[in-house]
């Protein structure tokens, strides 16, 4: 059944979904939804309560019957940033391939830890997932981007960026990162952004490597 009704933006960005609308989609209150934007048609899509691993197993499954290695899927996710100016992102490995990545989002889902992101850190995330010859992955197991995106939204906290710093002069695409942290007030940066674990730290915010970090985890469990 299809419900359609007009709303408005209020001056603070707000909308109301009417009633018969929420009562058709099935939506309660404090139920996450995210927003996606396409040209100028805006969608709201419910966040299933799903963990992330039984969201992206089926394309782990697939990059096994593709035969394509770790070393394969950072060349991917390396291409995907060299065409649109984008760092390598962990959530991005562990969609594609699980393995150590998707051991730290475990973790998170685990309350282990908080994974924090913010609004720069899912429009890279989005890029990255735009690539063709990434899509071309997750799209034949079943997946699309909406749902990999509403995964990192059911796992990660989003906060809000106040202050721009500009301290990654090899790449200032990876500023976004130490924004977050900031922002978060965050103790660590885990990824494998060259230029960042470069820095080795940014004030009292550590740097790791997704191996460090998990290593460090592991010993604090």
């Amino acid at each position: 059944m299809v419900e359609v009704s007009t709303t408005k933006v209020s001056s603070k960005g707000q909308v109301v979904i009417p009633k018969n609308v929420r009562k058709a989609a099935g939506l309660k209150e404090g139920e996450k939804l995210l927003a996606i934007a396409i040209d100028n048609t805006v969608v709201l899509k419910k966040i299933v309560d799903k963990n992330f691993e039984d969201t992206v197993k089926h394309i782990w499954k697939k990059v096994k019957q593709l035969g394509l290695t770790e070393e394969d899927v950072n060349v991917l996710i390396e291409e995907a940033k060299n065409s649109r100016c984008l760092d390598t992102n962990v959530w991005i490995s562990a969609m594609i391939r699980g393995g150590r990545p998707a051991e730290i989002i475990n973790a998170a889902e685990n309350g282990q830890i908080s994974i924090m992101i913010s609004e720069e850190i899912v429009e890279e995330i989005n890029r990255i997932l735009a690539y063709q010859r990434i899509s071309e992955i997750y799209e034949p197991a079943g997946l699309n981007r909406q749902e990999l995106i509403g995964a990192v939204f059911s796992v990660g906290k989003i906060v809000q960026v106040t202050n721009k710093v500009s301290v990654v002069r090899e790449d200032p695409s990876d500023d976004k990162f130490i924004e977050c942290a900031i922002a978060a007030e965050a103790k660590f940066i885990v990824g494998g952004y060259k230029h960042l674990l470069k820095m080795e730290k940014y004030g009292k915010i550590r740097i790791f490597s997704v191996s460090e970090f998990i290593k460090t985890l592991k010993a604090n469990s």
